[in-house]
């Protein structure tokens, strides 16, 4: 019966995980849009949401306002949602470190309040919708020296006049692998951007709650019965994917400490998932001895503690592109 229960918390675990692994999804409409613009006079932005997601104007090495953005400038265009890091200009791809500028125009049938959910940017950016600038993240700059990283999703509003409007963002990264705008930017009107927002924030306050309850939970349990290592593992692994879902999407974590160092929460979220494999097979294997071997368990812990080493050691632009690593490494493990 203990371990049909303990099996139970683990299926939970499972699904809180793949919850909180999943991306930022509400339910919207997608729309094929021509490189650059997008006509949205049929849209009604009373019902509808829509995902900016085709090719914008892209302007590789240039930190572009509105005023600046003319038809004469050489530029490309880029997927967003989409790495930087993918796209190539005369046969020569980018690398992760740089800064460019993107552009957007987008056609409404009348004036109307709208706004913008802006999600996590790799790893800096400024905004100007209408020749308006709106919000920022971190310091946007040419060089590593000066700019500073910094991940906060957001929403903005604005006036949206009939006919022709434009979105330009500024983005720079020299502290993560990829770089660029690799989520979703929604347009809406002021009411369903906001419940989207509220939404997605609910959902991760839920997720946090539930986890770090399983982790009292069983943590309490192995005060009292140390003999038994599950209580202690699966209290652990709850809590470190707690912390980790506070990191991502909405990254409460930032919403909730704004001053809190960029590079301090990249090697915490890199730890929940370098630590988080090994424990969960030493949770497996308290559970259902016998049923890994020693071997898998011992070469899990050493890797993992290696990489973990090397979070704490080296900056997030180096851990960060060996991540592919040991999610390949991982699956084999787990297969």
């Amino acid at each position: 019966m203990f371990k049909k229960k303990k099996l139970a918390f683990i299926f939970l675990l499972i699904i809180l995980f793949i919850s909180s692994a999943c991306s930022n999804r509400i339910p919207t409409r997608d729309f094929e849009i021509e490189k650059g613009s997008i006509d949205l006079r049929e849209i009604n932005f009373e019902k509808d949401i829509v995902q900016l997601n085709t090719k914008w104007e892209f302007y590789w090495k240039e930190l572009l306002e509105p005023d600046e953005i003319h038809l004469e400038l050489s530029k490309n265009y880029i997927n967003v949602p989409g790495t930087w890091n993918k796209f190539s200009e005369n046969k020569e791809a980018y690398s992760g470190d740089g800064f460019g500028t993107y552009r957007l125009r987008f056609i409404v049938n009348e004036d109307q309040k709208l706004g913008v959910k802006i999600p996590r940017i790799r790893s800096a950016y400024r905004i100007w919708i209408n020749g308006e600038e709106k919000s920022s993240a971190g310091i946007v700059a040419e060089n590593k020296k000066e700019m500073k990283a910094q991940y906060q999703p957001q929403v903005d509003f604005f006036e949206g006049q009939k006919g022709e409007n434009e979105i330009v963002i500024q983005v720079s990264n020299f502290h993560q692998r990829n770089g660029g705008i690799l989520e979703s930017i929604s347009l809406g009107n002021e009411k369903k951007i906001l419940r989207q927002r509220y939404i997605s924030i609910g959902r991760d306050i839920f997720l946090f709650a539930g986890l770090f309850t399983i982790s009292i939970y069983n943590l309490s349990f192995f005060v009292f019965r140390r003999q038994n290592k599950s209580f202690l593992y699966f209290g652990a692994l709850s809590l470190l994917l707690a912390l980790r879902n506070l990191l991502v999407r909405e990254t409460m974590f930032a919403f909730w400490f704004p001053g809190f160092s960029f590079e301090l929460a990249a090697k915490i979220q890199a730890l929940t998932f370098y630590l988080g494999v090994p424990l969960f097979l030493m949770l497996i294997e308290s559970i259902f001895p016998g049923y890994l071997k020693k071997i898998v368990i011992k070469t899990s812990k050493i890797i993992g503690g290696l990489f973990a080493l090397l979070v704490v050691i080296t900056r997030p632009r180096l851990f960060t592109s060996l991540n592919i690593i040991y999610q390949i490494w991982s699956l084999i493990l787990l297969v």
